[in-house]
């Protein structure tokens, strides 16, 4: 199997993990990555942003849980 293919069922495995839970964070960074690699401006930006979106909920949810 080449780089090429093993991104590829990366990729595929990690659209699974977001399928069952859109909202791991880390599925989306990782995703990211592998689309930066293969040269895919436009998906590596769109699961960027969702990642700092997610990030940033994530922070705001841990922010308040302090102030309690």
């Amino acid at each position: 199997m080449n780089a090429l293919e093993r991104f590829n069922e990366a990729k595929n495995d990690l659209d699974e993990v977001i399928k069952i839970d859109e909202n791991f964070i880390h599925a989306y960074r990782l995703r990211a990555s592998i689309y930066e690699k293969l040269k895919n401006e436009d998906e590596f930006q769109r699961d960027m942003k969702k990642f700092f979106e997610l990030k940033h909920e994530m922070e705001n949810r841990e922010s308040v849980k302090s102030e309690k």
